[in-house]
């Protein structure tokens, strides 16, 4: 199956515009959509070049590959030759002084980091993993809690053109740790001091002391200030203290390393499945890049609250709204905490506009009979994205109990 286009009315100016300069087909004329996919379907190339100057990708597009025995080339074949930094292209968007990432715990606390910080601190990780030795290509180790730091230590790590393994803490057991660093060989583990989930502090201390004593090869392992913990990790054996890690960069000082648009981004579980998924850069860049900027009107200054960050794969999605230049609120934090009503809350203090949630977690708070609006005012959000598509009464649950302003659209529909 070639790339799909969403059958809804929300698409932004971008989109018309593509469209209408390239094929001559109007959004919203009879018989449009089934008219574009033909197109595409006939002229993919051609396509995957709109998209990559309607979506204002910053790289190298190369030789385009133009085998016209391949039907329906995917992405990577098109742009075969194309060199491209994840994390420029997320930077290119928003004034730098605006505020980026809005972060909340279970407990409540909340952080806010301006474009500016955010850059600032990813710069800082790209120029310490270089110091450390790190060129391209390998392999590094993400195991902290769905803070604002890990989005820095990301995308410092896209920056210098790494690969990352994505497992939040309480992900990794024990009898896995071996196997996981056996299949991966990271050179990096960037890790935390400690966490909350669930209602309950979490220490790492003992972890990092197990941790420590298995260090062989050069593995470098850093534990950032996360909830702290009883143990003074950063004095451990084999442990690379954060305060001097944090020393190491120059806060973006070093160039971006641009990579083959195929190279490997990321590792990361889906909740189905225990075997790791291989996410390609250049495809996940232009796959995320269509559903913010494309596919939906996110329009400027919203606020976008990825509710559910608990499968990695969604927790990239959140961080691919960076590229919208709006705020993302980052929410480290089960759906339960607070008597089941942090959803909610972070929603409405926030002020959120457009909110992606999945079916799963739909049916979830569906079968548990929430209506968010007896205690909550919701009438922020105008937009709810889900992943897949969603039965009538799931629907008309969001609309009715929910989210009573807001359009629900199913716009996760790219397949490169």
């Amino acid at each position: 199956m070639g790339l799909q286009i969403p059958d809804h009315s929300l698409f932004s100016s971008r989109f018309n515009l593509l469209v209408q300069t390239l094929t001559g087909i109007k959004v919203g004329e009879d018989n449009w959509h089934e008219e574009l996919q033909n197109w595409i379907e006939k002229h993919t190339a051609a396509w995957w070049q709109g998209v990559w100057l309607a979506c204002e990708i910053k790289g190298d597009q190369g030789d385009i590959c133009q085998n016209n025995t391949i039907q329906s080339p995917r992405a990577e074949q098109v742009f075969a030759n194309a060199r491209i930094n994840v994390a420029e292209n997320i930077f290119t968007f928003g004034p730098l002084n605006d505020d980026s990432l809005i972060g909340w715990a279970e407990d409540g606390p909340k952080t806010i980091w301006s474009r500016a910080r955010l850059k600032e601190m990813s710069g800082r990780f790209a120029s310490a993993f270089h110091e450390l030795g790190l060129e391209p290509g390998d392999r590094i180790i993400l195991h902290l809690p769905d803070t604002p730091q890990k989005i820095a230590a990301f995308l410092g790590a896209s920056w210098m053109g790494l690969v990352c393994v994505i497992e939040p803490p309480w992900a990794i057991n024990n009898s896995g740790r071996d196997s996981l660093w056996a299949e991966f060989s990271p050179k990096v583990i960037i890790t935390c001091d400690g966490y909350r989930r669930g209602g309950a502090w979490v220490d790492h201390g003992g972890f990092l002391k197990e941790l420590s004593s298995e260090v062989k090869d050069n593995l470098v392992i850093v534990p950032v200030p996360c909830a702290g913990s009883r143990t003074d990790v950063q004095a451990l054996n084999n442990i690379f203290p954060w305060s001097r890690f944090n020393t190491l960069g120059k806060g973006g000082g070093f160039p971006y390393r641009y990579v083959n648009f195929a190279q490997d981004l990321a590792f990361s579980h889906t909740e189905s499945s225990p075997e790791f998924i291989k996410i390609s850069g250049g495809n996940w860049l232009l796959a995320e890049m269509m559903n913010w900027l494309l596919w939906v009107d996110i329009g400027a200054g919203a606020h976008i609250f990825v509710a559910d960050t608990n499968q990695q794969l969604n927790w990239l999605n959140m961080v691919a709204a960076l590229a919208t230049g709006s705020d993302v609120v980052v929410c480290d934090a089960e759906h339960t905490a607070m008597n089941n009503q942090i959803l909610w809350r972070v929603i409405e203090r926030e002020q959120v506009k457009v909110v992606h949630m999945t079916k799963a977690l739909v049916n979830d708070l569906h079968q548990n009979a929430e209506a968010p609006m007896q205690n909550h005012r919701l009438e922020s959000v105008e937009l709810v994205l889900v992943d897949t598509e969603l039965s009538q009464q799931q629907k008309d649950f969001l609309q009715t109990s929910c989210f009573v302003n807001a359009k629900v659209c199913q716009a996760r529909l790219s397949n490169l």
